[in-house]
């Protein structure tokens, strides 16, 4: 964290290039606007980083697992992926 933003930046570059991790509405869990869309996304992340940055998703995936994951010491430091979340 930084007061000035700029510790975001990092991970917004990481979201507009490998990971897609956007927040979007959901009918069934609506917390966020109808107006978070993809293309909202799409275009925030061009604005920012230039044509053509948009997640590589499958690259990242191929390279870690996606969702098998294949690794040791792992920590997941939200708190609600790690296994012991539903102690």
């Amino acid at each position: 964290y930084s007061a000035d933003g700029r510790g975001a930046r990092s991970w917004i570059y990481q979201s507009c290039t490998e990971f897609s991790y956007f927040q979007t509405y959901s009918q069934y869990h609506p917390m966020r606007s109808k107006l978070l869309t993809l293309d909202f996304y799409r275009k925030w992340c061009e604005d920012i980083f230039g044509k053509g940055s948009w997640p590589f998703v499958d690259r990242v995936n191929n390279e870690f697992g996606g969702l098998n994951l294949n690794v040791n010491n792992l920590i997941m430091t939200n708190g609600d992926e790690g296994n012991s979340f539903n102690m």
